[in-house]
């Protein structure tokens, strides 16, 4: 699915819940970081090697799975997630 057609057919606020498993993403879409709402949020099987500072905003995620990527440490954004109770 194209990206672009991904989000339009996502309500900004009241979307809690994307999934981008096996999407072949090298970054993180800048779009993403306008859903405030998100708590739940699939990043897994792609070739993502780091993550924008600006994942930090996404204070809401409760969950987080991004495994079966590219990063060599775990992300710094990650631990500015207070809200996260699960990282996979």
């Amino acid at each position: 699915m194209n990206l672009e057609r991904y989000f339009e057919t996502r309500k900004i606020e009241e979307t809690t819940q994307i999934g981008f498993i096996d999407f072949d993403l090298d970054i993180v879409p800048p779009k993403l970081f306008e859903y405030k709402n998100l708590k739940i949020l699939y990043l897994s099987h792609n070739n993502l090697k780091m993550l924008p500072p600006e994942f930090s905003n996404l204070i809401n995620l409760i969950y987080l799975s991004m495994a079966f990527n590219k990063f060599e440490t775990l992300p710094n954004a990650v631990f500015n997630l207070t809200n996260l109770k699960t990282l996979n």
